[in-house]
């Protein structure tokens, strides 16, 4: 299995102006989207990306200025880690919430707990050093996953409803290369991962079994999966 290549890092990174790289700072780099139709789209690097920007105070009085940000995981990798670095909030808490896809499918006032994110969860300074990942996993009313994150794109939906104030955050999101062929994730390629990827021959979706992250288990992974044949490179 690969050795993992980012781990938290608390102190503060240089500022860095560009959307594609390893520090993506609301304040340089353009307030993110309001509008969870259109997110401001972050693709990630293998290794540690940080995103950070504030929330809650807007230009418009008693109206939140939400955060929808879109990231998109590598093929041949996986969001291993979303790691909460700085927290700044309002009463207790801020929230962040995670959708498959590049939109946020339901308006920030939703009331109902059943609901079409991945997960969510709320966050303070309490939090701050946590991999967020695993709360948002298990979030009441969401459809859940099993971290870590396949390969695609994910849309973050982060709000803070003191308005009042803006309240700052930081995340980092962890990107770890996956050992292609090894679709049960043990270390190894071989007659498992052979019957995982028969198993779901033709399943469309975000699968382990879809080594190449085209949306679908075909010949291509199969081919992938024997050309990887044996021990992971560690």
């Amino acid at each position: 299995m690969p050795l993992p290549t980012c781990a938290l890092v608390l102190p503060l990174i240089a500022l860095n102006t560009a959307i594609h790289a390893s520090v993506v700072d609301e304040f340089t780099a353009g307030d993110f989207s309001d509008n969870r139709f259109q997110p401001t789209s972050i693709a990630l690097s293998p290794g540690l990306t940080t995103i950070r920007g504030q929330s809650g105070l807007s230009p418009v009085p008693d109206i939140a200025d939400l955060d929808y940000v879109t990231i998109t995981v590598p093929a041949q990798h996986r969001l291993e880690r979303f790691m909460l670095s700085t927290a700044s909030v309002g009463g207790a808490f801020s929230f962040v919430g995670i959708e498959a896809g590049s939109i946020i499918s339901i308006p920030a006032d939703w009331t109902n707990v059943n609901n079409p994110l991945l997960g969510w969860t709320h966050f303070g300074s309490a939090d701050v050093g946590m991999d967020l990942l695993p709360l948002m996993a298990t979030a009441p009313g969401s459809m859940g996953f099993t971290p870590p994150l396949l390969a695609g794109a994910y849309t973050l939906w982060i709000m803070e409803l003191d308005t009042s104030e803006a309240h700052r955050y930081e995340f980092q999101a962890c990107v770890e290369p996956i050992c292609i062929g090894d679709a049960t994730d043990d270390g190894t390629v071989d007659g498992t991962d052979l019957a995982a990827v028969l198993a779901l021959w033709g399943t469309t979706g975000t699968t382990p079994a879809d080594l190449d992250a085209s949306g679908i288990v075909d010949g291509a992974d199969l081919s992938l999966l024997l050309g990887a044949w044996g021990p992971c490179a560690g």
